[in-house]
């Protein structure tokens, strides 16, 4: 017999009767399943895989019809569904979707499906580069703080699970922190209480239409927001700065590069300082964070301007935990994570780096000499242009990566975009076929005091499945070095 709370009991009334479709079933929808298998309900399963590796323990099967196959979504002509839940990977504006649409099918997500029935406070992250690492940050402030925090979404964990197991008896004292990626977001027509950009820059360019698409779908997470609303925007990306114009939600912004009057801001004294209302308040300075990188004090930044909307007061209390936080919180695995040290020679694994961007801001922000660099992976159809420039420098003294490894699709983007670059001296030049190749090359041209990073400046789906896969085979490989 099924154990109904209120929310679990809204979700079966809302499903009950109805012709589902899961089309595609990556985590997101499994959990999906997983939920209606509990409640005894019948649906349908589209998949392009004719082998599905997924778990399916938790699945009662024989109320599942599976359609797998290449031709997948065309089973959608014949199944007739008033609900089909999207897997993020499958973009809304897919022909067969958009035909469904003109039926007045719903079309939904588990994460958007999570939202219409969620009755508690949620913070939404989004961006191009630094959103696990900002979601991380604010879940674990919060959970100082003595706040019950879920944190998931685009970082893995699918909230839905969470939810419908949950009592409304505390409400005030309940948070979920999201992660939300341009694929999620692209649909959505509900916006969560407080919202987070980090910044913007093309990414994903294989799959969306073009720029403005990636865009238009970032700005969902503030699109449906009220007065009532926070909103946390990087005051120096202007493309994100200028969002601020549309937003019907009260506004913080956070700067590294100016003095601003509304938000976070580093003073001349490398100090983080909240403005509000012409008064400053300290919150700590710049070295007590211990993760390095510019990139990270923004990141950090972007993550206390979303506890201060939460909050709404700001008290020493708070600043304590945030230094605790900051001072204890030492990164999130895959991001400029260190893995070994060999003959005083340093390596990183920095596999999140899935586009030039966060290679260029990240990982090369932080080492600034003797880097010797493993890049390369599958193609999202990204500009290369930028990244050979700052790779390419006009003084050899200033040069910050000696040697590129490069592999997969975008190799031979990349090594273009160096030669064509006007600086003069130019990172040596190397292609391999694999990681073992790469690892072993870069042991050859590594001298004490150099620095081995993965860091790709491209996704991984060419030769991994994701960038984690990449991130633990890089980290087997270099671990099991003599």
């Amino acid at each position: 017999m099924i154990k109904f709370n209120n929310i679990k009991k809204k979700i079966y009334d809302f499903l009950c009767n109805k012709s589902i479709v899961l089309l595609g079933l990556g985590k997101s929808n499994l959990a999906i399943a997983e939920i209606l298998s509990d409640f005894n309900f019948k649906f349908h399963v589209c998949d392009k895989s004719q082998n599905l590796n997924t778990n399916l323990d938790k699945i009662a099967k024989k109320n599942v019809e599976f359609h797998l196959g290449s031709n997948y979504i065309e089973y959608l002509n014949n199944l007739n569904p008033d609900i089909i839940f999207r897997s993020p990977g499958i973009m809304f504006s897919q022909e067969n979707l958009v035909k469904s649409n003109k039926k007045n099918v719903k079309i939904t997500s588990e994460i958007e499906f999570f939202f219409e029935f969620c009755p508690f406070t949620t913070i939404g992250v989004t961006g191009s580069d630094g959103k696990t690492t900002v979601s991380t940050v604010i879940s674990k402030i919060l959970e100082k703080s003595g706040v019950r925090t879920f944190l998931g979404g685009n970082i893995g964990r699918p909230l839905i699970s969470e939810l419908i197991n949950i009592s409304q008896d505390n409400k005030k004292n309940i948070v979920f922190v999201i992660e939300l990626s341009s694929f999620q977001l692209i649909s959505f027509r509900k916006s969560p209480d407080i919202s987070v950009i980090t910044n913007i820059s093309p990414n994903h360019l294989d799959i969306h239409k073009n720029y403005e698409e990636y865009i238009e779908s970032k700005k969902n997470i503030f699109k449906y927001q009220d007065k009532n609303s926070g909103l946390v925007l990087n005051f120096d990306d202007n493309l994100v700065n200028s969002f601020s114009k549309e937003a019907q939600s009260s506004v913080i912004f956070f700067s590294t590069e100016k003095k601003i009057e509304n938000g976070l801001f580093l003073d001349e004294n490398s100090n983080i300082i909240f403005r509000d209302n012409n008064k400053n308040m300290f919150i700590l300075n710049k070295k007590d964070i211990k993760i390095p990188g510019k990139h990270n004090l923004k990141n950090f930044m972007a993550a206390i301007g979303s506890v201060i909307k939460f909050n709404k007061k700001f008290n020493k209390n708070l600043i304590d935990i945030i230094k605790e936080v900051a001072y204890n919180f030492l990164g999130v695995e895959h991001r400029i994570e260190f893995v070994r040290e060999i003959n005083n020679i340093k390596y990183y694994n920095d596999s999140i780096a899935s586009s030039p961007t966060r290679t260029m801001y990240g990982a090369l922000s932080v080492f600034t000499k003797n880097v010797i660099i493993i890049a390369g992976g599958y193609d999202k159809k990204i500009s290369y242009k930028e990244f050979g420039e700052f790779l390419s420098k006009d003084k050899l003294e200033s040069r910050t990566v000696k040697a590129i490894i490069l592999m997969g699709q975008t190799a031979s983007k990349i090594e273009e975009s160096i030669c064509q670059a006007l600086g003069e001296f130019k990172p040596l030049i190397f292609n391999v076929q694999n990681m073992q190749s790469a690892i072993s090359k870069s042991q050859e041209l590594s001298e004490p005091g150099d620095i081995v990073v993965l860091s790709p400046a491209s996704a991984s789906f060419d030769l991994y499945q994701n960038f984690e896969q990449r991130g633990l085979h890089f980290k087997e490989i270099v671990n099991n070095l003599i």
